[in-house]
């Protein structure tokens, strides 16, 4: 108790480790103390999110947070210096910039208040000495620093003869093995986020950078969420002179391979090409495709009581088969009554970055936000998960076993298996006196020679679940299965469906299912093991 204590109320700083083994690195900078040209909310905030992401899919991480102009220049002198012994550098930068005569500048923390475009010139780092300072085969450069500055704009404005311009400038050096993002378009400038939440920038990035596909099809996904979230106002842009496909999170050939879509249907999973399985999974990092999103709600209810509502984020959920770690967002929601639901001013609910090790059962948090009624920020701890100190045991019977028993070890999969929740897909198996059977290809996964099931299956009357405050009209069942022995099934998850056809919650099982002749499971199975 004295430890989670401890966890809450130390609002600490997140200390990525070093892998001298890394063959991609990640350089990721976060610039908001300003103390002379304007401050910023977000940066810092930004740069420790998109460095997780990196951190998470094997890049030595490197988190520079508040650069003063010495040490700014220090940092692109150990870029040069080092950056030629990897495969890949990443550049990420949050904090002020400006264009000047048609070149990019990065603010220090400590930059005067400029009077002439000199004093920009000769204090900033020029975004082109940064990426020339890059001497890996590839270089990528993401740049969420195009935060409007009214200040500068104010006090350049008689001096510059018209040499400043809002935004940034297209980048003019290193023509080959470059790819360069901007958060908008040059000329404009981008969202900075309200409420101590990421830009929406960094929010797209943490979305999609360890998505198995090249870096442009990534970075269209980036564009469309940014747009999305803006309302059409900032469009990100990119500069790319690379020779070959890339992909941040590996070797395109081998992700790739295993996320071809289906020609047959927009949501179908993906089939790995040495593999006559309908779907199967073989990279290390499992993930729930987003293409099956519409089939949730934006969160997930996996357990509650009377006084508390868990839930988990999908698009955040991740399971690594090398370290088996699974990891997630998850929010728990007070469940006030009354004049205390009212005049309430304590948190009514907490986003929490989880992590779970499903080897030694136990949990560490990366972040904890309580949110207040209004659904703003009370008070946020971040917490440096790669302490041993802030891992901690699960208690047998606690909410954290709960989790660990929906998102760990086989349960991973079912996480990942969600075939259609209409019948559009679908072909009926059978039906009996409770409701009816569905099955889709989109239902199967084969992972280390285990087959997943999943089957949709409708109810003949409306179920009103309290707690899940929900009409539940039905529920899709995952199982595992064996050709070897067709009489029985063990069910793994249930998935309940709202009115609308959404998962509304999803509950852990363990159970074992008889499959009788005839029966829906047991005419699925007999089917598939004989390849009718």
């Amino acid at each position: 108790m004295k430890k989670l204590f401890k966890i809450f109320i130390i609002l600490s700083c997140l200390l990525l480790s070093l892998n001298s083994n890394a063959k991609n690195l990640a350089i990721i900078i976060g610039n908001d103390a300003y103390k002379n040209v304007g401050k910023l909310d977000n940066p810092v905030r930004d740069a420790k999110l998109v460095a997780s992401k990196f951190e998470a899919i094997g890049y030595e991480t490197r988190l520079s947070k508040n650069l003063d102009e010495f040490n700014f220049n220090k940092l692109l002198k150990s870029i040069a210096r080092e950056s030629s012994n990897y495969d890949v550098t990443v550049i990420y930068y949050a904090g002020h910039a400006v264009q000047l005569d048609g070149l990019n500048y990065m603010l220090a923390v400590d930059q005067l208040p400029p009077k002439t475009e000199e004093d920009i010139k000769l204090s900033a780092v020029l975004m082109d000495d940064l990426i020339s300072s890059i001497k890996s085969p590839l270089a990528v450069v993401l740049m969420d620093a195009c935060r409007d500055n009214p200040l500068i704009q104010q006090t350049l404005a008689a001096s510059t003869r018209g040499l400043l311009s809002r935004g940034l400038a297209p980048p003019s050096t290193k023509s080959g093995g470059l790819f360069v993002a901007y958060a908008t378009a040059s000329g404009n400038v981008a969202r900075d986020g309200i409420n101590e939440t990421n830009s929406p920038f960094a929010k797209a990035l943490a979305n999609n950078i360890s998505r198995p596909e090249s870096i442009d099809d990534m970075f269209s996904r980036v564009t469309k969420e940014v747009l999305q979230n803006t309302n059409n106002t900032q469009r990100p842009f990119k500069y790319a002179s690379l020779e070959d496909k890339f992909c941040l999170p590996g070797p395109c050939e081998e992700l790739v391979a295993n996320y071809i879509p289906s020609p047959s249907s927009k949501d179908k999973i993906t089939i790995e090409k040495k593999v006559t399985n309908k779907n199967s999974y073989t990279d290390d990092i499992i993930k729930i495709n987003p293409k099956l999103l519409p089939f949730y709600e934006d969160w997930v209810t996996f357990e509650f009581n009377d006084k508390l509502i868990y839930q988990f984020s999908p698009l955040t959920y991740q399971y690594n088969t090398k370290t088996n770690i699974a990891t997630f967002e998850e929010k728990s929601i007070n469940q006030t009554s009354g004049l205390a639901s009212i005049f309430s001013v304590d948190g009514t609910s907490a986003v929490t970055s989880t992590n779970i090790n499903c080897s030694t059962k136990q949990a560490s948090y990366d972040k904890i936000t309580n949110y207040g009624q209004d659904g703003k920020v009370i008070d946020s701890f971040t917490i440096d998960k790669n302490d041993p100190e802030y891992w901690f045991d699960l208690p047998p019977g606690s909410i954290g076993e709960s989790a660990y028993n929906n998102f760990c070890g086989t349960n991973a999969i079912a996480v990942n298996l969600i075939p259609g929740t209409t019948k559009s897909n679908t072909k009926f198996i059978s039906n009996d006196t409770k409701g009816q059977y569905y099955w889709s290809d989109l239902g199967k996964v084969t992972y280390k020679d285990e087959s997943f099931y999943g089957v949709l299956y409708e109810y003949n009357k409306v179920i009103k679940d309290e707690k899940l405050d929900a009409n539940i009209t039905g529920e899709i069942v995952v199982a595992i299965a064996s050709c070897q022995d067709r009489s029985q099934a063990k069910q793994i998850r249930a998935l309940f469906l709202n009115e609308r056809k959404k998962i509304h919650g999803m509950a852990f099982k363990d159970s074992t299912i008889s499959l009788l002749p005839n029966s829906a499971g047991r005419i699925l199975l007999d089917s598939d093991c004989d390849g009718d």
